[in-house]
């Protein structure tokens, strides 16, 4: 089994050891804020997850030099000791007796804010773990199950305490999980190497980084398809899985943090079960996989709009993430194929960008939504754009084919 041969390899295991720690923490962080947001504001959650957005934005685009400068394992480190002061800053509040909401909301968004860098730079550290190339494989398989094992561990473990324990000290459970993966990421001991020294910044400077990603994203079209499909689905799936599901628990059952925790937990296991078995099977065709596994993503969410009974939400929700692995997997492939070990961190870069814009988008109109189109309306549309956007980018793949035949035929 490919996941097997990445955990019997020791740096790939302890990698994958704090960002599966780290990811229980994130889930468990995610489901805590957004019920007690829920339970305070309802669906104008929705302006509470544009403000994250906007700060993982701003961060992408000016906050780069707080890490390109250092190795990855040493700016991995550095970023989990940063959200872990952030995320125990509203359990000091609520425990010196002060107001703690609005400091949590502050907390969040600069939590969004330095994860904005993470994710890059840990696809720029696989590689380094996982020098082989059947091993990278294993090992993009063996990474992707992380933040999915966390939806389930975690909001089952909001569920089973929520009755017991303050909702805040959730976040000071966050706030360990941020430690250990910092100590798992030292602990791989990858060879040292000096920080780069950069240039002041400057706006040109960085305008033209960005220019520079964008023509390097541009230059392979199939990657340039994939990434815009991907991050339009990714604004409707942010809505629908993320404050959707929510809200339609709260209006099932009012005030019970317990049917969230087990929706979530029932994503977590279909996306665990799809990662398990998308990251054992060699992906042979990414651009189809990545295309089929969007327009799968747009059927289930429908059937989720339309699910009446808690048993078939549950299970809807867990068909539902099977469509993740499905496609995050094979556009992991696809980067990887197309461009440079020096480059891949750009790309992952520039899709958080263009993701979390698409996010902003549909989480700014996502409360008015919401009013006018009900919960069930809403999250049906975003399955729409979803299945649309599936189909669409899959039609235009079939033309480059076709193109690309009849240029063959044309020569010969």
């Amino acid at each position: 089994m490919l996941l097997w041969k990445a955990l019997k390899h020791r740096g790939t295991r302890l990698l994958w050891i704090g960002q599966l720690t780290s990811a229980v923490g994130d889930e468990i962080h995610r489901v805590a804020f957004v019920w007690l947001s829920v339970q305070l504001i309802g669906s104008d959650t929705g302006y509470l997850a544009s403000l994250s957005l906007t700060a993982s934005i701003l961060m992408s685009f000016f906050g780069t030099r707080i890490v390109d400068h250092l190795p990855s394992e040493r700016a991995m480190v550095k970023l989990d000791f940063i959200r872990a002061i952030i995320v125990v800053i509203p359990v000091i509040f609520y425990l010196l007796g002060l107001p703690t909401f609005v400091i949590l909301v502050v907390c969040a968004v600069a939590i969004s804010a330095f994860s904005a860098l993470f994710e890059p730079v840990v696809m720029e550290t696989v590689p380094k773990v996982a020098n082989e190339p059947n091993l990278l494989k294993a090992a993009n398989g063996l990474m992707s199950t992380t933040f999915r094992l966390g939806r389930v561990v975690g909001p089952a473990i909001v569920g089973l305490l929520g009755a017991f324990i303050p909702m805040i000290h959730f976040f000071t459970i966050d706030m360990m999980t941020f430690f250990i993966s910092a100590y798992s990421i030292h602990a791989i001991r990858l060879p040292k190497s000096d920080p780069i020294a950069l240039p002041p910044f400057s706006t040109k400077e960085f305008l033209r980084n960005y220019k520079s990603s964008m023509m390097l994203l541009k230059s392979k079209p199939a990657v340039y398809r994939a990434l815009m499909a991907k991050c339009l689905t990714g604004g409707c799936w942010y809505v629908a899985y993320g404050l959707g599901l929510a809200l339609l628990a709260n209006e099932i059952t009012p005030n019970n943090v317990k049917t969230f925790g087990v929706m979530v937990s029932f994503y977590g296991i279909g996306n665990v079960a799809s990662a398990l078995w998308f990251g054992n099977i060699q992906r042979k065709n990414s651009e189809l996989l990545i295309y089929s596994g969007l327009i799968y993503l747009g059927i289930t969410f429908l059937m989720i709009s339309a699910a009446k009974t808690l048993p078939l939400l549950f299970l809807f929700a867990a068909l539902s993430a099977v469509g993740g692995p499905w496609n995050d997997l094979p556009f992991v492939d696809l980067v990887q194929a197309h461009f440079k070990r020096s480059e891949i961190a750009k790309i992952f870069r520039l899709r958080n960008m263009t993701e979390t814009f698409f996010m902003l988008v549909m989480t700014t109109t996502s409360p008015i939504l919401f009013k006018i189109c009900t919960v069930r309306g809403t999250i049906a549309i975003c399955a729409g754009i979803m299945l649309i956007a599936g189909i669409y980018s899959e039609l235009g793949r079939r033309r480059d084919i076709t193109k690309l035949a009849h240029s063959q035929a044309g020569s010969s």
